[in-house]
């Protein structure tokens, strides 16, 4: 075939298809018109040129008619939302509030959740191609090869949580950084100098992120490690594990140098465990607020993150399905626009276990 008669296919292609349809890769479109790269790359980019494609490179080469209308992109859409079994309640809301939403919008969706992401695969590679897929992790990494097979797969891709870095993904993410400001701001303007974080390890983010921003925090207010220490409890809890062990050996470790206790408590994402917090420090005897104030950054409205008992700071699971329908229905509508991530925000859920320390001046 020669470079006059590619065009002519390739243009026919293109006024044949949707807006947002994407084009097949250049090299299947070399072997199915038995040609070379460059007769490919040079009639696309000529036809981008034009406003008949949009180019991304490591997304594809997408179809751009937007006066084409068809009503929501969501309507008759396919969206798959992929789960591990072992989730938060938090993940179960968010999951349950996507569905009705993509429901509402006229979309077809259907959630498969996994014991074994290899079963996984094997039943999406039976199924038919989906339009859009949200993803959902608890704190695992997420396998480079699992994105490569989903966007094969799946027109649109939205991670539920910012736990892919270095990859041009659209994610939701709540601000933990920003919730640990909040946090602090409150703590401190209530008068507090001695301030403990009680956190999760692991090196995936947003632990490890927000573990640094905590001592970078301690830097900013001039404090002493011992004024405002970092104590981590001994492993990652499983979802809807209380955990009460782990919780009372770091609480123990929080607590055990009577000249530098703090008088305030940040609990970072402790889920089901915060219930095991409280149950901690009625064991040890202490008024909350008068001994020792606590504010839990968490889920605000998520039960058993919170504990109706303690001040809470940090997002809402239901502004997390919101966003995620928002993105995929973006993508959808704007195929080659470019990726990020929405930082859902921060919200102060009051208790009263904040007030200021004994002693403080008024």
């Amino acid at each position: 075939m020669n470079v006059q008669d590619l065009e002519v296919a390739l243009r026919t292609r293109v006024d044949l298809a949707a807006h947002g349809d994407r084009l097949p890769p250049v090299r299947q479109l070399m072997r199915e018109y038995k040609v070379g790269q460059a007769a490919v790359q040079e009639i696309l980019g000529r036809m981008a040129r034009q406003g008949l494609l949009q180019l991304q490179v490591g997304r594809g080469t997408f179809v751009h008619k937007p006066g084409q209308g068809r009503g929501s992109p969501l309507a008759g859409a396919r969206v798959l939302v992929l789960s591990a079994r072992v989730q938060s309640e938090r993940s179960h809301q968010v999951a349950r509030r996507v569905q009705e939403q993509l429901g509402a919008a006229g979309a077809r969706c259907v959630q498969l959740v996994y014991e074994r992401l290899e079963e996984a695969l094997e039943v999406l590679r039976l199924s038919t191609r989906f339009d859009a897929c949200v993803l959902q992790s608890y704190f695992d990494a997420i396998p480079l090869g699992l994105l490569s097979f989903l966007r094969e797969r799946c027109g649109a891709v939205v991670v539920d949580g910012a736990r892919v870095t270095g990859v041009d993904l659209d994610a939701v993410a709540s601000d933990w950084r920003g919730a640990l400001d909040m946090a602090i701001e409150q703590v401190v303007d209530a008068g507090h100098r001695r301030i403990a974080l009680l956190a999760w390890p692991g090196a995936v983010q947003p632990l490890e992120g927000l573990r640094h921003h905590f001592v970078s925090l301690r830097r900013a207010l001039r404090r002493q490690d011992r004024e405002m220490p970092l104590i981590e409890l001994g492993r990652i809890p499983k979802p809807q594990e209380g955990a009460p062990e782990l919780v009372e050996d770091a609480f123990a470790r929080v607590w055990e140098d009577k000249a530098s206790r703090p008088t305030a408590l940040l609990a970072l994402g402790l889920g089901p465990s915060v219930l095991a917090l409280s149950e901690t420090i009625d064991r040890h005897r202490l008024h909350i607020p008068r001994d020792l104030s606590v504010v839990v950054l968490s889920h605000i409205d998520v039960a058993d993150e919170i504990n109706s008992r303690f001040d809470a700071v940090g997002s809402r699971s239901a502004d997390a399905a919101h966003a995620l329908v928002a993105q995929v229905r973006d993508r959808l509508e704007f195929p080659a626009k470019d990726p990020g991530t929405v930082y859902l925000a921060n919200h102060y859920r009051k208790a009263g276990t904040l007030r200021a320390p004994s002693g403080a001046s008024k």
